[in-house]
């Protein structure tokens, strides 16, 4: 997964002050996972489940709908009214998984980053509520999403600077494997925000989804796209594989990976998803966002 932005700016050192810190929040959650055919029985478990929250805490809802492709319906995920952020991995065998939104988020830069990421991943997804009376299928349970940027530019001003790892519990959540689809919705309650409300905008992102599935026209044919002008890279890599390899002939580093950043200029503006579709007809594993 990838953050969103193109990801301009210094190369990082993912070196943060000590006293420094970002905060890992712990969260009060509850899941619902409804299996049954009526809108409000879903709201009547939507209540119950959110009585078992905490002041502020985060509902998160799943319901099955009819097989889809995540892929095809991810820019439909969180509408025109989303933070821009996009997620969509296609691995084997068979398992799909679009997700659009931020329901809770952290950033992170620094020798620590991993480690806070791993224990914010915990926090999100080990505060369940009570657990739902069946077990939540594989494909339908909630996932915290990592982004690991090979660049870093820590706690500068620039907007498109990206933070050396990014966790994101996303909004909606579209799953599927083979012909089992399950859609989710995560929100935090507060103020406008309800269990009957999220219910209601879960039902209803559903029912558009399933007729969106069916009547989605293929994919068009991607621009064509040409090169511009492209930033020099060669001289810097050099310079940073020699290092490189200085420091692994001195048994300092136990593991290295090399990355070069260059700016392009294209003809047109690339649509990822439209890359991506036929590339997973080839490639066992691949993501976006």
């Amino acid at each position: 997964m990838g953050g969103k932005g193109d990801g301009r700016g210094r190369a990082h050192t993912f070196e943060l002050s000590s006293s420094i810190e970002p905060r890992v929040v712990a969260i009060s959650w509850a899941e619902l996972l409804h299996t049954g055919s009526g809108f409000g029985e879903l709201l009547a478990k939507a209540d119950r489940c959110a009585r078992q929250l905490e002041e502020d805490g985060l509902l998160s809802l799943a319901i099955p709908l009819q097989a889809c492709d995540p892929l095809r319906l991810l820019p439909h995920l969180d509408g025109v009214d989303g933070d821009g952020f996009r997620f969509l991995w296609h691995g084997a065998p068979g398992l799909c998984i679009a997700a659009s939104g931020r329901a809770h988020s952290l950033e992170l830069s620094g020798p620590r980053r991993f480690e806070l990421a791993q224990r914010f991943a915990r926090l999100c997804l080990g505060r369940l509520g009570q657990a739902p009376a069946r077990p939540t299928p594989r494909l339908a349970r909630p996932q915290v999403l990592l982004a690991i940027g090979f660049f870093d530019a820590p706690l500068e001003a620039d907007p498109l600077a990206v933070p050396g790892v990014q966790a994101v519990l996303p909004r909606w959540q579209l799953s599927r494997h083979g012909q089992h689809c399950w859609l989710r919705l995560q929100r935090p309650l507060g103020g406008s925000i309800t269990a009957r409300g999220l219910a209601k905008e879960l039902w209803e992102k559903a029912r558009e989804l399933e007729v969106l599935a069916s009547s989605l026209p293929d994919w068009p044919a991607s621009a064509e796209l040409h090169v511009l002008q492209r930033s020099a890279w060669q001289e810097r890599y050099r310079l940073a594989a020699s290092q490189a390899l200085a420091l692994v002939e001195e048994t300092r580093l136990q593991k290295l990976v090399l990355a070069v950043r260059q700016q392009l200029e294209l003809s047109a503006h690339p649509d990822p998803l439209a890359l991506l579709a036929p590339l997973r007809r080839c490639s066992a594993r691949s993501t976006t966002s």
